[in-house]
Parts: C-alpha cells; sequence; structure tokens
C-alpha cells in the first residue's frame, strides 16, 4: 500500500489494527457539516456537493447504512431549502430546488406540490399543470394510487386563479405626472419580491390624485405576481382597531 500510494502515504495514518486517513479534505464531511449550519447558502453549497449516491458504484454491505442516511440527509435538505427560498420571495431559486427534490425522490408528493406552487406564484399556471399530470401518472404507474386531497385542492385552486388571470382586465386610465412617485413605489416593490418588505406613506390633500397612483402600483403589483389586500376607510367613520381591513 504505501509503494502504490507515493507520496500521499502521508494521509494514511496505519496501525497494526485499523488503517485511517488523516489531513484530507473529505467531501462527506462538509455536506454534513453545511447541512448542521443555520445559514441558507450553507445549505445551498451542501446541495452541490451531492453528486449522486455514495460510491455507486461499489456494493459492499457496509456501505449501505451510510448510503442511505447521506441521501435523506440530501432529501430534507432539499425540502428545507426550497422553504427557506419561498419565505424569502426567492422564487425562481425555489423552483430550481423543488426540481431537484422531484428528480432525487420522484414519488414523494410534496416536491411535486412544491412546485407546482411555485410553478403558480410565478403565473407559470400551463407549467404547474403539466407538474401536476407528471405527478398523477407517476403515482398510478408506480403505487396504483390518486393524489392527495391536498394536492387536489391546491390544483383546483390552481385552475381558478388561471381562469381569473385569463379574463380580460378593464385598463386603468393612464397615470398623467407623478412619475418620481410612481418610480419610488415600483422600486419598493421589487425589494418586496426579493423578501425585503417595507412601509410606505402616501400624503396629500384631497384629488391631487394619491389614489389613481396607488391603483397603478396595485396593478404593477399585480404584474409581478405579488399578494394584493386593499382596504377603505370613510372619512367620518367612528375611529376603531384595524378599521380599513372590514372595508
Amino acid at each position: 500500500l504505501r509503494r502504490q500510494m507515493g507520496t500521499a502515504v502521508s494521509h494514511l495514518v496505519i496501525t497494526p489494527d485499523s488503517l485511517a486517513l488523516h489531513d484530507v479534505w473529505l467531501d462527506t464531511a462538509v455536506f454534513r457539516q453545511k447541512l448542521a449550519s443555520a445559514k441558507l447558502a450553507d445549505w445551498q453549497a451542501a446541495l452541490d456537493l451531492y453528486a449522486g449516491d455514495l460510491l455507486e458504484e461499489m456494493d459492499q454491505f457496509w456501505l449501505l447504512s451510510q448510503r442511505a442516511e447521506l441521501r435523506e440527509l440530501y432529501l430534507a435538505g432539499l425540502q428545507r431549502t426550497c422553504q427557506a427560498l419561498l419565505r424569502q420571495q426567492r422564487l425562481n431559486e425555489a423552483l430550481a430546488t423543488a426540481h431537484r427534490w422531484t428528480l432525487a425522490d420522484p414519488l414523494n408528493e410534496a416536491a411535486h406540490a412544491s412546485a407546482i406552487q411555485l410553478y403558480a406564484r410565478l403565473g407559470r399556471y400551463a407549467a404547474a399543470l403539466q407538474q401536476y399530470d407528471t405527478l398523477v401518472q407517476l403515482l398510478a404507474d408506480e403505487l396504483d394510487v390518486a393524489p392527495l386531497p391536498e394536492t387536489e385542492a391546491l390544483v383546483a385552486d390552481l385552475r381558478a386563479q388561471r381562469q381569473t388571470a385569463a379574463a380580460p382586465q378593464p385598463l386603468p386610465p393612464q397615470l398623467i405626472g407623478r412619475q418620481a412617485e410612481r418610480s419610488l413605489l415600483l422600486t419598493q416593490l421589487e425589494q418586496l419580491r426579493d423578501g425585503q418588505g417595507s412601509v410606505v406613506l402616501l400624503e396629500g390633500d384631497p384629488g391631487i390624485g394619491k389614489t389613481r397612483l396607488l391603483e397603478a402600483a396595485a396593478a404593477a403589483a399585480r404584474h409581478r405576481n405579488l399578494r394584493l389586500a386593499w382596504g377603505r376607510l370613510a372619512e367620518h367613520s367612528v375611529p376603531h382597531r384595524f378599521a380599513p381591513l372590514p372595508e
């Protein structure tokens, strides 16, 4: 062994009873370390290290448990990373992770449901329905079962969203002026889509176009597939907490 390894033998610790590696970089060790981190970037780096099952060209019995453990860590890491990216509104990255998850675990319905949800959030309804069709075919072919009721409900809601999005919407009147204020609101929307929320206070005298400016901002938010809530408060109503919300 010493003759075969040449200078690399310095990385071996050899005793009469054991053989161990010393001072070497092990991808499995780094993989475990980064997945144990609290940082999303470390999780992503760990997932990139996983290139397939451990020593998949070998079939020794002692490998089976370690191979299975690393694979389960990888699948759990995909799910956790996908959910974290979704919480940060990094939808395209989350979708790419969901795709990796479905490829690594094709019969995992939660993985397909995540991809369907993300397609819908991005406004890609046809791709979402195609993903659902793929799931239905896989479950039927491999397990002879139908998707879970939760997945069926998700897709029913998706079809309703698609019909609403396809319905012609009346065009709002053209916004004249207020370019600086509109540019500020659009910047805030872009930051919101990247997971950086904020509060903007719009004030001014009656009749100067505040509502029209907000309508333009709302249209821009819908175009970016952002969730929108709109409240209105009567000028002389009795004040109470959260008054605009019921309206």
